[in-house]
């Protein structure tokens, strides 16, 4: 996860975070691998990373509970 700053934008701080993922992967288990490195970061960290590491990790749980709902259908 180089590059990672939480002065980047939203849209550009998770996209660094899915390109570290293995892209073998399929797309739920990347998503899932990103959500627990973000997870980490929160963790280790505290004040604003924490924060908006934590924010990135709800993001990609999100998606998460998303593609479960439409693999039920």
């Amino acid at each position: 996860m180089t590059g990672w700053k939480y002065t980047h934008t939203p849209e550009y701080r998770r996209k660094l975070v899915l390109d570290s993922t293995d892209k073998r992967q399929s797309k739920y288990k990347r998503y899932l691998q990103a959500a627990r490195k973000m997870m980490a970061v929160a963790n280790v960290h505290d004040g604003i990373v924490s924060k908006v590491a934590r924010t990135d990790a709800n993001y990609f749980y999100n998606q998460l509970r998303k593609l479960k709902k439409k693999k039920k259908r």
